[in-house]
C-alpha cells in the first residue's frame, strides 16, 4: 500500500454496504446489530425494536491465494436463536499497488436457514472494492451487484463510498437496490477496539425508513 494509505490509520467504510473485503485467515469476527424501522414479517405498517448477530471466521490468505469466511448469521435476538442462517464466501485482493489496494468478494448467505429465516432462498452478492488515499484522507468505494438484499431475491446494484475523517471517524453514503443508506462509523479508544457504526436507510419504493446501530469486533486467533 503506498505511504499516503499505510501513513493513516483511519477508519474507514461503508456502513450498511457490502465491500469487497473479507476476513483474513485466523481471524474472528463478532457483531451485534440494532434496528428500528418496519416489521420484517405482516403487518407492514408496524415498527418496532429488534436485533440480529453474527459469528464470522476467516481462512486462506486473499493475497496470495484465496480467502475464505464462513458464519453463523442469527436474525432476531426477540427469540434468540430460533431464526438464523449460514453464510459463506471467499475474496481476493488481486492488486496492490502504491496507489491503492483493490479486493473482489463473492458472498452466499442463507445457507441451511432454519427458523423464520426458512421463508428465504440463498441470495448471493459479488462485490469490488478499491480503498485508497487522496490527500491525507483514506476513501474506498464499493461496486457490485446483489439478490440477498431482498426478499423477492431481485438482483440489485450496489455502490458504496466512505471517507476516513480522522483516526477514528469516517462517513460514508451508498446505495443498494431502492435503498439509499447514510453511514458514520467510529472506533473511539474507549470501545477499546471494538467498532461502531450508525446507519439510516430509505427505500425509496416504499418509502420506509430504517435506523441500524452495528457494533463488531475482531479476534486473531493465532499465537503471538
Amino acid at each position: 500500500m503506498g505511504a499516503g494509505v499505510a501513513a493513516q490509520a483511519q477508519t474507514v467504510g461503508t456502513a450498511g454496504v457490502p465491500t469487497g473485503f473479507g476476513l483474513a485467515g485466523g481471524v474472528l469476527a463478532l457483531s451485534a446489530s440494532g434496528s428500528y424501522g418496519p416489521e420484517r414479517n405482516p403487518p407492514a405498517d408496524t415498527t418496532r425494536y429488534d436485533g440480529s448477530g453474527s459469528v464470522l471466521v476467516g481462512f486462506g490468505d486473499p493475497v496470495a491465494g484465496l480467502g475464505v469466511q464462513g458464519g453463523i448469521n442469527l436474525t432476531s435476538f426477540r427469540d434468540f436463536g430460533e431464526s438464523g442462517y449460514l453464510s459463506l464466501g471467499v475474496h481476493k485482493m488481486f492488486q496492490t499497488s502504491e496507489a491503492g489496494v483493490y479486493s473482489v468478494a463473492l458472498n452466499v448467505s442463507h445457507l441451511e436457514p432454519w427458523g423464520d429465516a426458512d421463508r428465504l432462498d440463498p441470495g448471493v452478492s459479488l462485490v469490488g472494492s478499491y480503498l485508497t488515499s487522496f490527500g491525507e484522507r483514506l476513501a474506498m468505494v464499493s461496486l457490485g451487484a446483489a439478490t440477498d438484499t431482498n426478499d423477492a431475491r431481485d438482483v440489485e446494484a450496489v455502490f458504496g463510498f466512505g471517507v476516513g475523517l480522522t483516526d477514528t471517524l469516517g462517513v460514508s453514503l451508498g446505495q443498494v437496490g431502492e435503498r439509499t443508506v447514510v453511514g458514520l462509523t467510529v472506533a473511539p479508544a474507549m470501545l477499546g477496539g471494538n467498532s461502531l457504526s450508525v446507519s439510516v436507510n430509505h427505500n425509496h419504493d416504499t418509502g420506509d425508513n430504517m435506523l441500524v446501530v452495528d457494533l463488531g469486533r475482531a479476534f486473531s486467533l493465532g499465537r503471538k
